[in-house]
């Protein structure tokens, strides 16, 4: 939703409306950037992933922007007062991932805040699921009709969760053992529908399916998994 708003804000706007998608760390913004472009098809707006102090401050035109709190930090640290002219055509600001929130994002989105309050600009932010995020709305002046919270125990279907100990050191050994007591959870709990199964690592997949394939020829079930 907040891609959608913030797209279709910059849209409908001037020439020089932008909005500006702030991130934790380079990696977020790898995601984050791949996330909008879904949304790019329908507004066609410039996409930009922005590292640079320079080029953060200097840009112009219509677009959405994404930078790190570090870059952000340094852009308002080292450029003048005189020198904000980027922001004067700032709509949106979107800060990303919140629940990864540390000093470096703290301090630059407050000094961000200081800096547009007397510009029209509309602060959006999205987390995970947090116990208690009247803090951060606080912080971003969202006012409580306009926060939206689900909780991590929030949930609309029940979930049952059950535990099966095993002492089998070896890491191949385990995962052969585990086959059975997953395969009976998975044809138990679901026939019909879908599954996630996680296993620990990539490398594991292939055997994991493999053992779990095994499972379906001991039970004679000749579709495995493919339904009816």
């Amino acid at each position: 939703m907040a891609m959608l708003s913030a797209c279709q804000t910059i849209s409908k706007g001037s020439a020089d409306y932008f909005a500006l998608v702030i991130v934790p760390n380079c990696s977020q913004a790898k995601e984050i950037v791949s996330l909008y472009r879904l949304s790019q098809g329908q507004t066609r707006l410039p996409i930009d992933t922005i590292l640079f102090l320079d080029i953060l401050v200097s840009k112009r035109g219509k677009g959405i922007r994404i930078t790190t709190s570090q870059w952000l930090l340094h852009a308002l640290l080292y450029t003048l007062r005189s020198d904000r002219e980027w922001l004067s055509g700032l709509k949106t600001v979107v800060c990303e991932d919140l629940q990864l929130l540390d000093a470096v994002y703290e301090y630059s989105v407050s000094l961000f805040i200081h800096e547009t309050q007397a510009l029209p600009v509309r602060f959006i932010g999205l987390s995970y699921c947090l116990n208690d995020p009247t803090d951060l709305a606080s912080w971003l002046h969202v006012s409580m009709q306009a926060m939206f919270s689900f909780r991590p125990r929030d949930r609309e279907q029940s979930l049952t969760v059950s535990v099966a100990a095993f002492i089998i050191p070896h890491s191949g050994a385990r995962f052969k053992a585990m086959s059975k007591p997953a395969y009976t959870a998975i044809t138990e709990a679901s026939r019909d529908g879908n599954v996630k199964l996680f296993v620990l690592s990539r490398s594991q997949c292939q055997n994991v399916a493999g053992d779990l394939i095994m499972q379906c020829a001991i039970d004679i079930n000749t579709l495995g998994f493919l339904g009816q």
